[in-house]
């Protein structure tokens, strides 16, 4: 790639990264729960050494928490955070697409028109075991970790080495687990492409070590705050707290049917990389093919690592990949073989088929079919790609077909079916781009509704008004970023214990005396939901049928002093606000504390 393309590139990436921003800031603004981590870290909420919500909460390590903790610190509320950082994440989705599909080196246009087609195809996507949601979910790390290891090594395919060893240096301070499989993968497609090294060796190491040095820097932030002797204690018993949550509760973590509606798009990513290294109309530039190598070497390195799920839990090496979720990785390829079609079908302007392909590909998108059948289509469509563009004879009838009728009709004949094609590719891109703008601007009303709403809930500005611990039913969450209370557990994010094996009695102690639950054996409802969480019924019989004086007691050993349930929950104790989704009830002390 030339030097003169680079400037012009980078424009359009930041474009892209602007809509992205606004998309997510506007369009899907969410609670998130990072805000709410920082919460602790910047001294607003307060819990004890031995409190399970604290813990799983201050042992997780990310930069991201920091910056947002940073903002706190400056006097920013969690309201203006939690919408900066749902536009970050908006940001960080179309700027990655847009550098994955400009690393395929397809036109500018295409680039920027991707991220709005798969807007427009999801926003969220099924997966193995870990949902793709692109926008308004309050977990971001996961997707900011995943869309970052396209950007890095996007940014490589490129030629811009230093910004993505950069990038991947700095990964690892924004979700680790990501950050670790992207070095892997990128150092294996290094292996495979050894002639690269001498070229980028002394820019990436020189920017990977700065972006590294940033991470180091955050980490060893993290560990003068959080050290301790009990932070790093893992029980080695295969059946302790950790280990059972994974087996009943964890969807993340669990065997998965390998043949799914999302197998043949990972497949595919795969294959179509590999054929597209060694293309016949020439070959990329160098750059191009070791981005391929990699979308080829993380397919693979992702299936590799997530058949531990089939092997025997009792090891602790096999317990520690598992605990990764290295299903997660297969998300890569998921999402990478629509991008592959956009990208090479959609850009080889000199082949009329490709671009009647994408044309295809992109029409079905509009069709608005089930999320499922999407996949299904780009896989489709990528074999089919695939066997015209890349078949070693040409076999494909379709071929057959167009040099017939390119003989037939002469050449200018065929310069208007290839003018048709091209034009009706543009025409449904701009017709994509301005459904996916409409869906947000109609997604916006309600969504910035609902942002807004919650904030001025009077059940939750009631709670806010008090101090102490809060107990909260089932599986509500994101009840401290709205008032500013530790919580006795945080039933909707229990899926942090697997990180923080240590809170896992405390935790199990709450779930059996409070909510009536056994973390060891839960009951058949959490089994088979597997959310990683309570369900929305979890202990409300145990609830309500509890006596005053009952709650009192368990208020006085754990030290809570208000409980705050969803607004069809009766508890007998008296209500102190209520409003549309909640009631929030105080719990008069004990006898002998009174």
């Amino acid at each position: 790639m030339s030097t003169p393309h680079r400037p012009r590139r980078a424009r359009w990436i930041l474009a892209s990264a602007l809509i992205g921003w606004v998309i997510g800031g506007w369009g899907y603004p969410g609670w998130q729960y990072a805000v709410e981590d920082a919460q602790g870290a910047a001294g607003l909420v307060r819990y004890g050494p031995s409190d399970p919500t604290g813990i799983i909460q201050g042992e997780a390590w990310t930069i991201v928490t920091q910056a947002a903790e940073l903002g706190l610190r400056l006097g920013a509320g969690e309201k203006l955070l939690s919408r900066i950082l749902s536009g970050f994440i908006g940001a960080t989705v179309y700027s990655s697409i847009t550098i994955t599909v400009l690393a395929l080196e397809a036109p500018p246009l295409m680039a920027l028109a991707a991220p709005f087609i798969l807007h427009l195809a999801g926003p969220d996507f099924n997966a193995f075991t870990y949902h793709i949601w692109l926008f308004g979910g309050p977990g971001g790390y996961g997707l900011i970790g995943l869309m970052l290891t396209f950007a890095a090594a996007g940014l490589m395919g490129m030629g811009r080495w230093g910004a993505g060893a950069f990038l991947a240096g700095l990964l690892l301070s924004i979700h680790p687990t990501h950050g670790a499989f992207l070095v892997l993968s990128l150092a294996a497609s290094l292996v495979w492409d050894r002639s690269l090294i001498p070229g980028i060796q002394r820019k990436a190491l020189l920017w990977g070590g700065a972006g590294l040095a940033v991470s180091v820097a955050s980490l060893l932030l993290h560990l003068y705050r959080h050290a301790g002797p009990a932070a790093v204690v893992i029980p080695a018993d295969p059946a302790d707290y950790a280990g059972a949550f994974i087996l009943h509760w964890d969807n993340h973590r669990r065997r998965f049917p390998p043949l799914s509606n999302v197998t043949p798009a990972v497949g595919m990513a795969v294959v179509l990389s590999l054929l597209a290294i060694h293309r016949p109309r020439g070959g990329g530039a160098q750059p191009t093919r070791f981005f391929l190598r990699f979308l080829a070497v993380s397919g693979v390195l992702a299936a590799m690592l997530s058949a531990f799920y089939w092997l025997p839990p009792e090891n602790r090496f096999v317990r520690l990949v598992v605990t990764t979720i290295p299903s997660r990785f297969l998300n890569l390829g998921t999402l990478a073989c629509p991008l592959l079609v956009l990208g090479l079908a959609g850009g080889d302007r000199k082949d009329w088929r490709s671009q009647a392909i994408c044309a295809t590909f992109i029409l079905f998108v509009l069709l608005r079919l089930r999320p499922a059948y999407f996949m299904l289509t780009a896989a489709l469509s990528a074999g089919l790609y695939g066997l015209v563009r890349f078949g070693a004879t040409r076999p494909a009838r379709l071929s057959v077909a167009a040099d017939r009728a390119e003989r037939a009709w002469g050449e200018g004949a065929h310069r208007w079916v290839s003018l048709g094609a091209r034009a009706s590719l543009v025409l449904l891109g701009v017709v994509a781009v301005s459904a996916a703008g409409w869906d947000t601007y109609a997604a916006s009303g309600p969504n910035n509704a609902s942002f807004q709403e919650i904030a001025r809930d009077p059940a939750l500005a009631a709670a806010r008004g008090s101090q102490g611990l809060i107990l909260t039913c089932s599986s509500i969450s994101l009840i401290q970023v709205h008032t500013r209370r530790p919580m006795v557990l945080d039933g909707g994010r229990l899926n942090g214990l697997p990180y923080t094996p240590r809170a896992g009695p405390a935790t199990a102690r709450i779930l059996r005396e409070i909510y009536g639950i056994d973390l060891l054996d839960p009951p058949e409802e959490i089994r088979k939901s597997r959310a990683g969480q309570l369900v929305d019924d979890s202990g409300r019989r145990v609830f309500e049928a509890r006596s005053p004086e009952q709650w009192a007691e368990l208020a006085a050993s754990f030290g809570f002093s208000q409980i705050l349930c969803h607004s069809d929950w009766e508890l007998r104790l008296p209500e102190a606000a209520r409003s549309q989704g909640f009631v929030l009830y105080d719990v008069p002390p004990a006898e002998g504390a009174k």
